[in-house]
């Protein structure tokens, strides 16, 4: 193990140990006058389920069956219980500390800080039952787009479906729900940009998941590029193999022709740089291509929005961002990306991020909606039309 990693697992203990520190010590503070004699039990159930995720993960390094598992899914809505907490408690002592030097808290308030305890406790409660709801509850986001070329397929009708994450968290049955919900829609073409599997393919490949993936069956095919989460966990050609047999056809760094009257362009993600050699330009990608086609682009990471228009790209879809996912996260990936989601266009072509289907780490979304794009593309007319 290097050092690099050593260090970064280390002070990752030590953050999440702190958090838990603080915001228990503030909870005990807040809340000491109505604890009464179960203080002490209300403290294990605490620091219990802030030991669920690391035990969770050491569990299955070294204990065979479900119950890594199992603490992991308990850490996780934790994790989304204990963020919310963290955020109201480091308000309320905001404010408290302000009202030292300007005094403008009523006395009322000021001698009734176990209500903010409650207070604390119940919102961060409800955030994650709203935030599990916003996660399961699907929105289909229906958009026409006209593309100048000429096309044999018109209108070209498409699903669209980013970071599905799937795995311990994002499981089989959310799998299934998202495959009915497309087949309702019996789309031409299935374009999936990114993150299908979480973190390495074992859960993919013990739920079967390929097998419910095979279930979708548009005439001209379903496919894929890679995203971050198929590189992070170090099990590449394994999420490779197991989508192949999905019936996904992965493209990195390549372009499929469709029928002769379309192109799909796959790219490998940026984070490849970090694992192997950088990526391929996209001109370098395209140098071959007929663009008198139009040109369907997939990508995951929304860094590089100008190559696509440059090379004749008509549509452009990405994901990766998850429309922040959590609040305020939201506000940082306006931030950090020049577009985190919705349209755009620019010159001919069109592009779409999407905030995806399914989650990472905590499995809320709040500020964000799990969505679906349904695409349906009108070209020029031509006397071919299949």
């Amino acid at each position: 193990m290097s050092k690099k990693l050593v260090l970064m697992i280390c002070s990752t203990l030590l953050f999440y140990i702190l958090v838990h520190w603080y915001t228990g010590s503030r909870l005990w503070q807040l809340l000491s006058p109505l604890s009464g004699g179960i203080g002490p039990v209300v403290r294990a159930v605490f620091y219990a389920l802030g030991l669920a995720y690391p035990l969770g993960r050491l569990a299955n390094l070294r204990l065979p069956g479900r119950l890594g598992d199992t603490l992991i899914i308990i850490g996780s809505y934790w994790l989304g219980a204990l963020f919310y907490a963290l955020l109201l408690l480091l308000l309320f002592d905001g404010i408290y500390i302000l009202d030292r030097y300007l005094s403008f808290l009523p006395e009322w308030i000021k001698s009734n800080q176990p209500s903010a305890g409650v207070i604390v406790i119940a919102v961060s409660l409800a955030t994650v039952i709203v935030g599990v709801r916003n996660a399961r509850d699907i929105v289909v986001r229906q958009i026409t787009l006209s593309v100048a070329k000429p096309c044999p397929i018109n209108p070209l009708t498409i699903i669209s479906v980013s970071d599905m994450h799937l795995g311990l968290l994002v499981g089989v049955d959310r799998l299934q729900k998202l495959i009915t919900l497309i087949q309702q829609y019996n789309p031409d073409l299935i374009m999936f940009p990114g993150d299908i599997i979480d973190e390495t393919a074992g859960v993919f490949a013990d739920e079967r998941m390929a097998d419910e993936l095979r279930r979708l069956s548009p005439r001209f095919g379903v496919y894929s590029c890679l995203g971050n989460h198929e590189y992070i966990w170090g099990g590449t050609e394994k999420s490779i193999c197991q989508l192949t047999q999905a019936g996904i056809r992965i493209l990195r760094d390549e372009y499929a022709v469709i029928n002769d009257s379309f192109i799909v362009v796959g790219r490998d993600d940026l984070s490849r740089r970090h694992y192997a050699n950088p990526r391929k330009e996209l001109v370098e990608i395209l140098q071959d291509v007929d663009r008198s086609l139009p040109l369907l682009l997939l990508d995951h990471t929304p860094e590089d929005l100008i190559a696509g228009p440059k090379c004749g790209v008509d549509l452009q879809l990405f994901g990766h961002t998850h429309r922040g996912q959590m609040f305020p996260f939201n506000y940082i990936t306006r931030q950090v990306f020049d577009m985190d989601w919705g349209y755009k266009q620019q010159g001919q072509c069109h592009t779409l991020i999407s905030s995806g289907f399914g989650t990472w780490g905590p499995p809320l979304r709040i500020g964000s909606k799990a969505e679906v794009l349904y695409i349906t593309l009108k070209f020029l007319p031509t006397n071919k039309e299949i």
